[in-house]
């Protein structure tokens, strides 16, 4: 099962991520006139926190039905595995060029076996596609999940407490010395994000929101995350607090009608949080005037979607962009995989056009994203089956 507005949501974020890396991948866009450009584009962590927020809801979702350990990871494997392999061969194939034939064969093995992290506590993240970090952490969180599959009610909670033990390690720089160790505790402290996600699916019966609180909530990102501050805890934490106050913007993602009474969360709730949130991160920003100024007010434009000619507009605002984000999010993790090595590429190769490069990044990364996501993988997934019989 497949809702719409979460494939909207994922195409978005997906856009966002390759957004976030034209100024860091392509060389045209580097040069400090596209400084303006920051405001559009700077927000890819922001959006990978909303990828892990999907993957667990997407989870619970797709194990609500009973299914075997067998072919929970089977089927996880079948999905991540061959795309994430030809985009790692794509990869050393930009560096061999880019590098004129230098390779770290440890770097590759590394990132080939998904033991990468943003440290580099087992292996680094291998160069020209710092985005995969986020995968390994996505495997860790399926193969934890797979262990607690016939124990899902009790083991997500005590994943989720062992999660919060991470974060409270990490905030106090604990370094154990061992790698293995380290990488693990990394992992768990993303972990929260992705349980939340899960949680957030499970107790869709239960909690509501309606469409000004999903608004204010996810308006609340800007504040949190681009107002920056001087005190180090709060610094470190920001985007697990952008996962919470995310959750009545998913809430009302995932709500369906039900005969079931609903506890609903209310607007001026969230609209207290933003005004701590606000009091604390204005008087401590040291952000530009106008970062302040812009990021602190917008969260106040929620209010004008209870008037109903605004979410009239909306609506046919979300009809009109839906299909071709939803075709996005159908090719999004290719897209994910591919975007940066594919800019690092022809940026390299054409250094001096511009615009020639940027009509081959695009129409390079859509059509093996396509060929990949839509063609070659449908393929397997339909051998696997047949194998498998998952």
């Amino acid at each position: 099962m497949k809702l719409e507005k979460l494939e909207v949501v994922r195409g978005t974020a997906c856009l966002m991520v390759i957004l976030n890396h034209i100024r860091i991948a392509l060389s045209y866009f580097k040069s400090s006139q596209f400084d303006f450009l920051q405001i559009l584009t700077a927000w890819g962590r922001e959006a990978v926190i909303v990828f892990f927020i999907l993957s667990g809801i997407v989870i619970n979702i797709a194990t609500k039905d009973k299914t075997t350990r067998f072919s929970y990871y089977s089927k996880r494997l079948v999905r991540l595995l061959p795309i994430y392999i030809s985009a790692i061969i794509f990869t050393v194939l930009t560096i061999y060029i880019i590098n004129r034939g230098n390779l770290d064969y440890k770097l590759i093995a590394g990132n080939l076996l998904m033991l990468q992290s943003e440290p580099g506590y087992i292996t680094e993240v291998i160069s020209y596609n710092p985005a995969v970090w986020s995968i390994s952490c996505e495997v860790f969180f399926y193969a934890v999940f797979g262990l607690i599959l016939y124990k899902k009610k009790s083991g997500i909670y005590y994943w989720f407490f062992l999660s919060l033990v991470c974060i409270i390690i990490r905030l106090n720089n604990y370094d154990s010395n061992y790698v293995l160790a380290d990488h693990i505790i990394y992992m768990l402290y993303y972990s929260s994000i992705w349980i939340l996600g899960y949680l957030i699916m499970e107790y869709s019966n239960k909690i509501s929101a309606n469409f000004p609180t999903a608004i204010l909530s996810i308006l609340l990102t800007p504040l949190i995350t681009r107002i920056h501050e001087g005190y180090y805890t709060v610094l470190f934490l920001k985007y697990h607090l952008q996962a919470l106050t995310l959750i009545p913007f998913f809430v009302y993602l995932v709500n369906k009608p039900s005969a079931e009474k609903k506890t609903d969360i209310p607007y001026s709730i969230v609209f207290g949080i933003y005004f701590f949130l606000f009091l604390y991160f204005f008087n401590n920003s040291n952000s530009t005037p106008f970062n302040k100024i812009f990021y602190s007010a917008l969260p106040l434009s929620s209010l004008l979607f209870f008037s109903d000619k605004l979410k009239v507009i909306s609506s046919r605002f979300f009809q009109t962009v839906k299909r071709p984000l939803i075709f996005i999010a159908s090719i999004s993790y290719a897209l994910y995989l591919l975007h940066m090595p594919i800019m690092y590429l022809i940026s390299d190769l054409l250094p001096k056009s511009p615009m020639l490069g940027c009509i081959i990044v695009f129409t390079l990364l859509l059509s093996l994203s396509f060929l990949l996501e839509l063609t070659i993988q449908k393929k397997i997934v339909q051998k696997a089956k047949t194998l498998l019989a998952f």
